[in-house]
């Protein structure tokens, strides 16, 4: 089976595919980056380096999940009190991902694969002169998927059923909200706009063998993030 889905662009859900119970399917991705405190502040961010995660026979459970992330950096907020507020920064594309898997057993879980953007950072209250809030920062674009996957999906030993099988997904980043305006201003007092959401990327599956789930066997998915709220003025 091959599932193709195209770059997605924001503010909309992506295109998806979800196949029937049993179907086989889909796909791997990269090793998960963990949650990191830093932010973005490049105007226009690289992604992570590409990724590429290969496994052969080898099996997955609770005690052993299959889980595949990369995550780009949120975007750094605009600085407070600039004439006009500072812009937030964009946030960072996910990483590429490329995947190979042969002879896999999935024991009862999922197996989730993602490459998603980092939200844009906010934008900065303005000052008191010109009283323009910051405009948030763009969502980063998901990185795109390249995945193929032959494996089969089981019951655990009290034959619980995973509810999916394969989740393979490039997601947008949202985009950061427009920096609010300094109530004291002397000027006009205007809010700034939300920053755009950032571009799913593109999602090929190739996959082969069996999968048994409660819902679906797999989903090759491609979402937009949502746009940024604009700021309030008064």
């Amino acid at each position: 089976v091959t599932i193709s889905v195209l770059a997605h662009r924001p503010t909309r859900l992506g295109a998806n595919i979800l196949l029937a119970l049993g179907t086989v399917t889909l796909a791997q991705v990269m090793a998960p980056t963990a949650a990191q405190a830093q932010c973005n502040s490049n105007s226009n961010p690289p992604p992570p380096s590409p990724v590429v995660a290969n496994f052969s026979n080898q099996t997955f459970s609770n005690s052993l999940p299959y889980d595949v992330a990369s995550f780009g950096l949120v975007g750094c907020n605009g600085a407070d009190f600039n004439d006009p507020g500072s812009p937030g920064s964009p946030g960072q594309p996910g990483a590429q991902i490329s995947s190979t898997n042969s002879g896999l057993t999935i024991i009862g879980v999922m197996a989730p694969i993602l490459s998603r953007g980092g939200d844009g950072g906010a934008g900065g209250e303005s000052g008191q002169t010109n009283s323009t809030g910051g405009d948030g920062g763009a969502g980063g674009a998901g990185g795109d998927l390249t995945v193929r996957f032959s494996g089969r999906f089981v019951p655990d030993q009290f034959g619980a059923l995973a509810p999916f099988g394969l989740l393979t997904t490039s997601l947008g980043g949202t985009g950061g909200a427009g920096g609010i305006n300094n109530p004291n201003g002397i000027f006009a007092r205007i809010g700034g706009n939300g920053g755009a959401g950032g571009s799913g990327g593109s999602v090929v599956v190739v996959a082969s063998d069996a999968i048994t789930t409660l819902i679906g066997g797999a989903q090759a998915r491609s979402d937009g993030g949502a746009g940024g709220v604009g700021a309030d003025s008064s």
